[in-house]
């Protein structure tokens, strides 16, 4: 059996990569996943961007969307949100800007069940303006 993995996505602002990062989650190799996207009161166009995105999407019911009524400022009120939702027995944070591989979710559940660990802390990849490797913890 498979364990399900919740991937709460966090965004605020973010509208001009908040797809990307949706449709990193969705193109996972691992297939029993959940996707919680938070938007946390955004003043951009997010709330739109996202909407119209998931009503033209196939995925539209792999994706549970929530929109807080207001900012609490930072980003742990709505990943605790999400958290408070969530059904998987493994949980993934990213934020609105985070694009994940393809094979992320299940090579890293592969680690985390093979070492019996509790958390997982990726390398960092950047790209854009910076194209970096960070490694920061072994």
């Amino acid at each position: 059996m498979t364990p399900k993995l919740t991937i709460i996505i966090v965004n605020y602002n973010y509208q001009v990569y908040i797809l990307d990062a949706i449709k990193s989650a969705m193109c996972q190799t691992y297939n029993n996943l959940e996707i919680i996207v938070v938007d946390h009161s955004s003043t951009d166009n997010s709330d739109y961007v996202i909407k119209n995105y998931l009503d033209q999407s196939e995925y539209k019911k792999r994706i549970i969307y929530i929109r807080t009524q207001k900012n609490y400022g930072g980003p742990s009120y709505p990943r605790n949100l999400g958290i408070e939702k969530a059904q998987g027995e493994y949980i993934l944070c990213l934020d609105g800007d985070d694009m994940i591989h393809p094979n992320f979710v299940e090579d890293g559940l592969n680690l985390l069940i093979t070492n019996l660990a509790d958390f997982l802390i990726p390398s960092i990849k950047h790209f854009g303006n910076a194209n970096n490797l960070e490694n920061p913890y072994e």
